[in-house]
């Protein structure tokens, strides 16, 4: 169960307390517990049914190792001590900590070879509550970004993670020395207020230049559009992230330890906007990660052309 899942669950009053005492913690974790480690079946198009992507899910994450990635923000209150978790921030834990509700999904169109989900939900309250949430995977890792929404302003909260298998570590080649792959991107507005909850779907392109001598990451997204009205997003780019060992980004990244979450000296390099990825399967068929930029916080995910 993830933390937005447990705010669910208690009064707007106890949940921004909730929030707050469950993001405190740091460092510790554990591998997800109670899932058969059954091989995951492969990532191909279906369609499936909602059961089928839950067993499908369920798999990758008993096979998920850190870095998990995870992000979270909108009206929620978290503590203020150094170390904490930042909203909008991109954190990256080395275990897996929650466990996500993967029911009720419904298989998408696949989009550039990626499969793709999506959920809504109306709780019954007056007002009413909408929980949408979007999932997409690979063979080696899915994304999960939830969305809760009321009638007031104050009434939104978002949760983006990514789950993979990290198991792997042989280093990326190509020939001449340039890697490309190709998949999606989602996210959700964080702001402003008439704008927040709204859902975004695009294209994502990671190219690796200089393999075996100074590789660098470029991250683009595009043809990235709303879901609700299909009015266009401006597109997105990162250029010349440094690769370190399989994973880069910016540098205000979140990494936990003893402290908490703080930034890790030398990872990433100052950019517009905030992304971590990482390279999965032996010869780095997959990529997968967390954004946040513009006032859109999602997650991507690519697989090797």
């Amino acid at each position: 169960m993830t933390i937005l899942e447990r705010i669910r669950r208690l009064a707007p009053l106890a949940a921004a307390v909730a929030l707050a005492t469950g993001l405190s913690g740091c460092g510790g974790g554990s591998p997800a517990a109670g899932l058969q480690p059954a091989a995951p079946a492969p990532s191909a198009p279906g369609p499936f049914t909602s059961d089928e992507i839950q067993t499908l899910l369920e798999r990758r994450l008993a096979h998920a190792t850190g870095p998990v990635v995870s992000s979270f923000g909108g009206a929620v209150v978290v503590c203020l001590a150094l170390g904490c978790p930042v909203a909008d921030a991109i954190h990256v834990d080395m275990a897996v900590r929650d466990m996500p509700d993967l029911a009720g999904f419904e298989h998408l169109a696949p989009r550039q070879g990626i499969a793709v989900a999506s959920r809504q939900l109306v709780l019954e309250r007056y007002p009413p509550i909408y929980r949408d949430a979007l999932g997409a995977w690979t063979d080696h890792g899915f994304f999960l970004i939830e969305v809760s929404r009321g009638q007031g302003e104050l009434d939104f909260t978002y949760e983006a993670m990514w789950f993979g298998d990290a198991r792997h570590a042989s280093p990326a080649t190509a020939i001449r020395g340039t890697a490309r792959w190709a998949g999606v991107m989602s996210g959700v507005r964080t702001g402003p207020a008439s704008d927040a909850g709204a859902l975004v779907h695009g294209d994502a392109a990671i190219a690796v230049t200089g393999l075996g001598t100074d590789p660098a990451v470029t991250v683009d997204f595009r043809n990235i559009s709303r879901q609700d009205t299909q009015a266009a997003v401006a597109d997105m780019t990162w250029s010349g992230l440094p690769l370190q060992g399989r994973s880069f980004g910016t540098a205000d990244v979140r990494f936990d330890g003893e402290p908490g979450y703080a930034r890790r000296a030398g990872f990433g390099r100052d950019a517009q906007g905030s992304l971590f990825g990482h390279f999965y399967g032996p010869e780095h068929e997959e990529v997968g990660g967390l954004f946040h930029r513009g006032g859109i916080a999602g997650a991507f995910a690519a697989k090797r052309e």
